[in-house]
């Protein structure tokens, strides 16, 4: 994920366990609030971690959102993400009534754009980052969108 940081800049560093338990606390308190709703993904069979899908900065009043995902290093290619990301837009559409989800990928990131186009997401455009990634690029960022 640090090879992106355009779309993930949080994953640039190593995170302490008090940061991650900060993370879920505060994830856990936005998820009863709705403000955002984090998700970790584990399968079925086996219970093993494989990564988090979620929908985050919610507007209610638009009735819109943004998706992120991630896949762990040891799950990644299994097309787990891609699922979970149709799931999550499924019950985004049928159960809250949304009717846009944003996702935001790095335009680098070809593996995550797929993600997103497998998903019924469509290409909006790539807007360009002037901020200077850690390889001392410029990284742009691909914009998709779903919408009901």
């Amino acid at each position: 994920m640090r090879a992106f940081p355009a779309s993930m800049p949080w994953a640039l560093e190593e995170p302490s366990i008090e940061t991650s338990e900060s993370f879920c606390r505060q994830s856990r308190v936005d998820y009863l609030a709705r403000k955002g709703l984090p998700m970790l993904l584990f399968l079925k069979d086996g219970g093993h971690f494989v990564g988090a899908c979620g929908l985050h900065q919610l507007s209610w009043r638009h009735r819109q959102a943004h998706i992120g995902y991630w896949a762990h290093r040891d799950w990644q290619g299994r097309g787990l993400i891609g699922e979970a990301a149709r799931a999550v837009c499924d019950f985004a559409r049928q159960e809250l009534g949304l009717r846009r989800i944003a996702c935001l990928a790095d335009a680098q990131n070809l593996a995550s754009r797929r993600v997103a186009e497998r998903a019924g997401f469509a290409l909006e455009g790539i807007m360009r980052n002037e901020r200077i990634a850690p390889d001392g690029f410029p990284r742009d960022t691909a914009l998709y969108a779903l919408i009901n």
